[in-house]
């Protein structure tokens, strides 16, 4: 796994963990190819790569490094959407499990207070007697 900082801040906020998905490559290797992949593309489209400063270079790896970053953000997105609807499941159960057993505790009352009444007819048939 791969540790992404952003913003110059470590808070669980601005770290993002990823898995390699590329054999051993680290992260800025992963940039360095997409920024060279970039650079092609433009070279490709009338320019010479050798025309292109460097500042558009770092440009180029820069965006590279924006977009990589949305990926695993994306990823990351769906990742929580996956586990807050997989935790809405399970509190969704919980409750139909609460409900059940507060369905079940009605008719134990139910049947405990109709015990209690015929107990008490007894109660007052037994005294009634003496």
């Amino acid at each position: 796994q791969v540790l992404v900082r952003r913003s110059g801040v470590q808070s669980p906020s601005s770290r993002t963990r990823v898995k390699l998905c590329v054999g051993e490559q680290t992260s800025s290797q992963k940039r360095f190819e997409r920024s060279s992949s970039i650079l092609e593309e433009l070279s490709k489209i009338g320019s010479p790569q050798s025309e292109w400063p460097e500042q558009s270079m770092a440009k180029a790896a820069s965006l590279s490094y924006i977009v990589e970053n949305l990926l695993l953000d994306k990823s990351a997105l769906k990742t929580m959407l996956q586990d807050g609807e997989k935790k809405q499941a399970d509190l969704l159960s919980c409750v139909r499990s609460l409900q059940d057993e507060l369905a079940n505790q009605r008719v134990e009352v139910k049947e405990l207070s109709e015990a209690n009444t015929s107990l008490l007819n007894e109660n007052r048939k037994y005294r009634n007697t003496i």
